[in-house]
C-alpha cells in the first residue's frame, strides 16, 4: 500500500486550512475572496467557491502521488518548491490585500 508523500501531505494540509479559514473568513460577512477566479465562483455561493478551491489542489496533489512511482525525486522537488511558493504567494497576498490598512 502506497504512502502519500510527507511534501503532499503537508501542501494538502495547508491549503486545506486555507481552505477552512477562507470559508469561515467570507461566511463572517466582512471578507471576500482575493483570487479573482475564486471571486468570481463565490458569485455561486460559498459551497461552489471551496468545492472550486478544494479540486484546485486535490487534483494536482492526486497526480502528483501518481506520477511520483515513476519519478519520485522529481515530484519530491516540485512539490517542496509548490510549498515554498505557496506559503510566499499566500503571505505576499495578505500583506498586499490588507496594506491599506496597515498603513
Amino acid at each position: 500500500m502506497n504512502v502519500l508523500s510527507r511534501e503532499t501531505l503537508l501542501l494538502g494540509l495547508i491549503c486545506s486550512a486555507d481552505l477552512v479559514l477562507t470559508a469561515v473568513l467570507i461566511s463572517t460577512g466582512h471578507f471576500t475572496e482575493g483570487n479573482p477566479i475564486l471571486a468570481h465562483y463565490l458569485e455561486y455561493g460559498l459551497g461552489m467557491m471551496c468545492l472550486v478551491k478544494l479540486g484546485s489542489y486535490v487534483v494536482p496533489l492526486a497526480l502528483a502521488e501518481w506520477y511520483r512511482q515513476y519519478r519520485p525525486d522529481f515530484v519530491a522537488r516540485l512539490l517542496r518548491v509548490t510549498l515554498c511558493l505557496y506559503v510566499v504567494g499566500y503571505v505576499t497576498g495578505i500583506f498586499f490585500v490588507n496594506i491599506k490598512h496597515i498603513m
